[in-house]
């Protein structure tokens, strides 16, 4: 059970450095100033974007398997 919760910790750890390494999309689209720049950025990081909801899920999935234990 320890090492269970070690490396869910760990995991946890992992997947917010990744969205920590990614947070510049998300600052790009926030400084866009029209709205034809936020649909090229969303153009051209969909694949972060959409892997950021998905690591921020699996964190809230692991965070939560944490505090029920």
């Amino acid at each position: 059970m320890k090492k269970e919760i070690g490396f869910n910790k760990s995991k946890i750890n992992y997947y917010k450095n990744y969205l920590l390494k990614t947070d510049y999309v998300v600052i790009k689209l926030a400084e866009a100033e029209t709205r034809e720049e936020q649909d090229a950025i969303r153009e051209e990081y969909a694949d972060v974007i959409a892997k950021r909801k998905r690591v921020r899920a699996l964190i809230n999935q692991l965070e939560a398997e944490l505090n029920a234990n």
